[in-house]
């Protein structure tokens, strides 16, 4: 297309598409120029924002904002009231220009850029003269804070106040900034509107000699008067902010500059004056598209931003995309959305417990929630499922499975809330086994000499028998204390105590330790030995009413060193004196504690035997008290289990109780080998 103006304006695209231009000049009896630069863009509508689904009891609902790939907004930095006007004496080239920073801060094109003209309506009109003429308008991008790359230059003549321009800039970003200037040579000068008061002096340039200085550099009193319409895609800042110092011009401001008035004006009689642009909008929204899988399923005026999508299947997934449809074409669909309409809130938090024979479950209840409530889906029970498989309900939130718990088998469980739709989303999966301790301590050794392999373990649980004291002191009747495992009390006593072969679990230990007078245990020690004679535990209460003992039971082969403590008697040579004073009381607090304490036995399951394992496979069962098997190759001795040399075999132990069969004991592997011949000649 041929055009006389410094732009234009292609209307015959589609959205999307992606063209590309360039401009030659052509000039009357030569000919055309070479091309410019090729410059490429496209435009796009876009679909509603803020989608958002909810799923409810056969329903979703849909909500969406308007779209917001980008929206025309107008930017001007004064009141609109020409309350002064200037002009300089010099061009841009000759290093003299002012114009307006636009903070815009987000991505964004430039569709147009206005400068006030002192004219006709305004005060002081028909200052400079009563004619107008062009002035040269240049948009300049932002590097470090002042006018970078030039971007655009055109001439534009004032109508109606304001000389506009159409610069069509696309593909920005952060700032821009609106330069003014005359021509070379110009004729017809104008008077570059002022306002009545700097408001926005981080949005004032002023170019002099070449430096760009901000700020109300010429002294005028009022912000330049110049505006800009963009296309902002996001939500834009309109303020901006420099961090370059405003500076004043120190000289003689009519040797660079003619103005109306060279003073600060606060009144002004002109009227009130804003740019109108002529921008053709090419993104009339009409209607929203609604998809469901892929599948159209509505369309809604544009005013509309909710829509039920109803009946639905419960738990069923369903994702949702959105499109706007415009006057010129439609846009891409959304992101999709998914949700799943379910019949209501779910439980939660399911625990399961092993209660040695049956296994216990506990959740939290599922909540009230409105969306369901308003709806009539008010909870019936909670359908219990074991491995899959429905097991019962409840209206509470425990439920104990009494059903077939085998020992070493582990369950799981799911509970789902149900309503009058049918059931929810199911619970977190808990697992719980009927654990029967196994064996500990297995150990495979092979003998080269003997040819075989004996296996050793010890008894389940790992206890161990202890001989327990609690002497050496002096007041022994103001002594108790309490012995706790996994938190219950499992041994109680006072001074002096002596029990042999009390049976200990290996584990952490505290020792509650307690003195009715309280000036501590006097000399008094607590103290655990094992049946080799090494010291397991030595504790002692050095002052005061109350203390505790924290120590650990290792296993058969536990080298841990264990150090005799070092007991003071701390009684005070006059207490017995003092104890005769209140002898009523003193007696009377040691009645009480010896009265609390606990009398506790250490409870074990019935165990009847163990039985062996070789590679997986039975291989013989003993009594309970036995705690070794040599695995031989002998067939006499072993007639069916036999083992061959430089062969590795592997074993476990389980224990077998009354209600069955622990689980497998660590495992332990081993061999033997043939011995080479010695001494031979």
């Amino acid at each position: 297309i041929n055009t006389t103006e410094a732009f234009y304006e292609d209307y015959e695209t589609d959205i999307g598409v992606e063209y590309c231009y360039f401009v030659k000049a052509y000039y009357d009896g030569i000919g055309e120029s070479p091309a410019t630069n090729t410059s490429c863009t496209t435009w796009d509508v876009y679909p509603p924002s803020n989608i958002e689904a909810v799923a409810g009891d056969q329903f979703v609902d849909l909500t969406w904002e308007e779209p917001v790939g980008g929206e025309e907004v107008s930017l001007q930095y004064d009141d609109g009231v020409l309350a002064n006007a200037f002009y300089f004496f010099g061009t841009i080239e000759e290093g003299l220009a002012h114009g307006t920073k636009f903070d815009v801060g987000v991505d964004f094109d430039v569709l147009a850029a206005s400068v006030k003209i002192l004219s006709e309506g305004d005060a002081f009109w028909p200052w400079p003269d009563g004619t107008h003429g062009p002035v040269r308008v240049f948009i300049y991008d932002d590097i470090d804070g002042v006018p970078g790359n030039m971007l655009y230059e055109t001439e534009a003549t004032a109508e109606d106040g304001w000389a506009t321009v159409y610069p069509n800039l696309t593909g920005l970003s952060g700032s821009f900034y609106v330069i003014v200037s005359h021509e070379a040579n110009w004729a017809d000068p104008e008077g570059f509107g002022v306002d009545g008061g700097v408001d926005y002096p981080d949005n004032m340039v002023t170019m002099y000699y070449g430096e760009w200085n901000y700020g109300d550099y010429l002294g005028y009193g009022g912000d330049y008067m110049i505006a800009s319409q963009v296309f902002a895609y996001g939500d834009i800042q309109t303020m901006s902010y420099s961090n370059v110092t405003p500076s004043s011009f120190d000289g003689d401001r009519n040797n660079i500059a003619s103005s109306v008035n060279n003073g600060e004006l606060s009144v002004s009689s002109s009227i009130e004056s804003h740019p109108e642009y002529d921008v053709p909008s090419t993104r009339d929204l009409q209607s929203f598209d609604i998809f469901r899988d892929g599948t159209l399923i509505d369309n809604v005026a544009a005013d509309v931003y909710s829509y039920r999508d109803e009946p639905v299947s419960n738990m069923v997934e369903y994702c949702y995309t959105l499109g706007s449809n415009y006057d010129e074409g439609t846009s891409e669909v959304s992101d999709p959305i998914c949700v799943t309409p379910y019949p209501g809130p779910p439980a939660t938090n399911l625990v399961a417990t092993d209660l040695v024979g049956t296994i216990g479950l506990e959740w939290d209840a599922a909540i009230v929630d409105p969306l369901f409530e308003n709806e009539g889906d008010i909870l019936i029970d909670y359908q219990v499922y074991k491995d899959g498989v429905n097991i019962g309900s409840t209206t509470t939130t425990s439920f104990t499975d009494d059903g077939v718990i085998v020992a070493g088998v582990s369950y799981c469980y799911e509970v789902k809330a149900n309503y009058p739709s049918g059931e929810t989303f199911p619970t977190n999966t808990a697992c719980a086994v009927y654990y029967l301790d196994p064996p500990v301590g297995v150990i495979a050794e092979g003998d080269d000499t003997a040819q075989y392999i004996t296996v050793t373990w010890s008894e389940p649980g790992s206890f161990i028998l202890y001989d327990v004291n609690c002497d050496g002191g002096s007041w022994q009747s103001e002594v108790t204390w309490e012995l706790e495992y996994l938190s219950e009390i499992v041994l109680t006593g006072t001074a002096p105590f002596s029990q042999e072969d009390v049976p200990l679990f290996y584990g952490d230990y505290i020792l509650y330790m307690h003195d009715t007078w309280g000036d501590g245990w006097n000399g008094n020690i607590f103290s655990l030995t094992d049946q080799n004679g090494n010291l397991a535990a030595s504790c002692t209460l050095d002052t005061g009413t109350e203390g505790v003992c924290e120590f650990s039971l290792g296993g058969l082969l536990s080298n841990n060193e264990v150090l005799p403590v070092t007991a003071i008697d701390n009684a005070d040579p006059n207490k017995e004196e003092n104890v005769a004073l209140n002898y009523a009381d003193y007696i009377s607090a040691i009645d009480d504690l010896r009265d609390n304490q606990q009398i506790t036995e250490i409870l074990t399951r019935d165990m009847l035997a163990y039985r062996v394992y070789r590679d997986g496979e039975f291989l013989i069962e003993t009594d309970v008290n036995t705690f070794s098997y040599t695995d031989c190759d002998d067939e006499v001795d072993c007639p069916i289990n036999d083992t061959e040399h430089d062969v590795v075999y592997c074993y476990t132990v389980r224990a077998v109780y009354d209600v069955g069969e622990s689980v497998d004991s660590n495992q332990s592997c081993d061999e033997w080998v043939l011995l080479p011949v010695t001494d031979f000649d």
